[in-house]
C-alpha cells in the first residue's frame, strides 16, 4: 500500500517517466543517433549513448519478460528493472547539459533479435544470459569509464552515483541465473 504522501511524487514520476520513454519500441529511432550531434566531448557523449542504450534494452527486453516468460523470478526481476531503469533514465536525462540531448528509444537491435523468437525456458535462459548478466557487466563498465573519465562534472556525478544500483542489479542477475542454471 502506497502511503498518501508519497502518491502525488510517484505518480508525477511515473507521468515524466511515461512522456519520456516509449512504451514499446523495438528498433532504434533517427533520435538514438541524435548524440552524434550533440556538442559533448568524448568519453561524455559514448557514456550517454552507452546509457541510454542500457535503459532501453532493460525496458524493451523486461516488456518481453512480462509477455514471454511464465517464470515468476525472471518476471519479478523485468519488473523491477523496468522501473529502476525508467528512473534511470528520467535522472540521466536532467544530468545531460541543456546544449545536449539524450537519445530515448535507443534499443540494440541484436539484443531484440535475441529474444523476439523465444518463448518460455529458451527465452528465460537468453533473457537472463544477454540482457540481466552481459548488459549490466556493460553498464557497469561504461559507468565506470564515466564516472573516471567524463569530462562533464554532472555526467561524471551521475554515473558514480548509478554505479552501487547497476552492480546490485547485476549481483541479482548473477542470482536469477544461479537459480534457473544459466552459466555466466
Amino acid at each position: 500500500m502506497i502511503h498518501r504522501n508519497y502518491l502525488p511524487t510517484v505518480l508525477a514520476t511515473f507521468v515524466m517517466c511515461a512522456a519520456i520513454l516509449p512504451a514499446s519500441g523495438y528498433a532504434a529511432t533517427a533520435e538514438s543517433s541524435a548524440t552524434t550531434a550533440n556538442d559533448l566531448p568524448e568519453p561524455d557523449k559514448s557514456f550517454v549513448q552507452a546509457a541510454t542504450m542500457a535503459s532501453s534494452n532493460e525496458i524493451t527486453a523486461g516488456d518481453f519478460a512480462l509477455n514471454k516468460s511464465h517464470n515468476t523470478d525472471v518476471e519479478n526481476y523485468a519488473k523491477r528493472m523496468m522501473s529502476e531503469h525508467r528512473i534511470m533514465a528520467v535522472k540521466l536525462k536532467a544530468a545531460v547539459p541543456l546544449s545536449a540531448r539524450a537519445p530515448m528509444g535507443n534499443v540494440d537491435a541484436a539484443m531484440v533479435n535475441a529474444l523476439k523468437d523465444k518463448q518460455s525456458d529458451a527465452f528465460n535462459m537468453a533473457y537472463i544470459k544477454t540482457v540481466a548478466l552481459e548488459g549490466h557487466k556493460t553498464a557497469i563498465a561504461a559507468f565506470e569509464n564515466e564516472a573516471s573519465n567524463g569530462k562533464n562534472s554532472s555526467l561524471r556525478a551521475f554515473a558514480a552515483k548509478q554505479l552501487p544500483e547497476l552492480r546490485e542489479h547485476y549481483r541479482m542477475a548473477q542470482e536469477l541465473a544461479k537459480k534457473n542454471h544459466v552459466l555466466e
